[in-house]
């Protein structure tokens, strides 16, 4: 009975530990606007009073400027790009923003045709601050099992992989740049790794064997929800193709033109706008002066970039249908064998 009574004491101190260094860390992560860990988050959270908001990878984050949008469209816009992030990202942000009221009117998606093709789940746990708010967000960081779930029932884990970054930037916050954008103030410099990885997409006649088909469907079922949690909140989705600058004119590989296929596919399957801003589309973006690299234009190719974009917003209706969630998605898979 003794050593059943000191168990108990242990335990119990255990979590009392553990729920005094989450509330600790709870406290400082409340506080942090900037940084890719999370303040990035917070800051996007206050934001509802933004007629526009940007999702999307480095692709959004370095391409549209908000105060160019604004200038032009007259409608008030903020950036939620961040650096390596997916449709995870995208998902988890948009359902914790849709919990309270919300002034937006479109959401815009800067679309990265390799998201189709990566299960990088691991950057979405800069969201688990958030497990207990958002029943997207708990589904998703503990989909993998029950083991997951439990080590969230841990609110210090919680912090596991940012408490260090809440602490830097409580002691020195980055610069939150113009509402969320950061232009490349830099010439162009070539990315071997993209090169290379151009040169090999390029030669790449079938795609079978090459495409993880669970996956690919899995992405899509999420892009889906994402447009249609949109309208159930009366919120236009705007899907925005950026440019590549290909060095040495190698053509679009086809994973990309599989990714666009299926792009096109979900616009037109909720009717929405699909905004194609590349580079057969924009003549200035066959210009190696307005890129930093090959997929990111630097500051000057930003403001090309969203000076287009904002023109063409200002032309659409907004959205106003609600529609109920689609059937599951058997995705169209061109030059891909049926598999078991």
């Amino acid at each position: 009975m003794k050593r059943v009574i000191i168990v108990a004491v242990f335990l119990f101190g255990l979590c009392v530990l553990d729920r005094g260094i989450g509330a600790i860390m709870q406290s400082g992560f409340s506080k942090i606007r900037s940084g890719e860990l999370g303040g990035q988050i917070n800051e996007a959270l206050e934001q509802r009073d933004s007629k526009i908001i940007v999702f999307g990878s480095s692709l959004a984050k370095y391409h549209v400027a908000p105060t160019v949008i604004t200038e032009i469209s007259g409608d008030s816009c903020f950036n939620a790009g961040c650096n390596g992030q997916d449709i995870y990202y995208a998902k988890l942000l948009q359902s914790l923003l849709l919990q309270d009221e919300i002034e937006t009117k479109t959401f815009i998606y800067i679309l990265n045709w390799s998201d189709l093709y990566r299960a990088d789940i691991e950057r979405a746990k800069v969201f688990a601050p958030f497990v207990d708010d958002s029943q997207d967000v708990r589904e998703l960081l503990c989909r993998s099992g029950t083991w997951e779930s439990l080590k969230y029932q841990s609110h210090a884990y919680r912090y596991n992989s940012i408490g260090v970054s809440i602490v830097r930037h409580l002691l020195k916050p980055e610069s939150k740049g113009d509402a969320g954008f950061f232009g490349m103030e830099t010439d162009y410099i070539e990315n071997p790794d993209d090169t290379a990885e151009m040169k090999r997409a390029a030669n790449i006649e079938s795609l079978d064997q090459l495409i993880d088909t669970k996956l690919l469907a899995h992405k899509l079922r999420l892009y889906d929800e994402f447009v249609l949690a949109a309208k159930r909140a009366d919120i236009a989705t705007v899907l925005v193709i950026p440019p590549t600058y290909r060095e040495g004119g190698y053509p679009m590989g086809a994973k990309e033109r599989l990714a666009r296929f299926h792009f096109t596919q979900l616009a037109e399957r909720h009717s929405i706008e699909l905004i194609n801003l590349d580079e057969t589309n924009v003549d200035e973006f066959q210009n190696v002066e307005y890129f930093g690299d090959q997929r990111h234009l630097n500051a000057r190719g930003a403001e090309i970039f969203s000076s287009k974009l904002a023109a063409q917003l200002k032309t659409l209706k907004t959205a106003t249908a609600i529609l109920q969630p689609s059937s599951p998605i058997e995705p169209m898979l061109t030059n891909i064998s049926d598999r078991n």
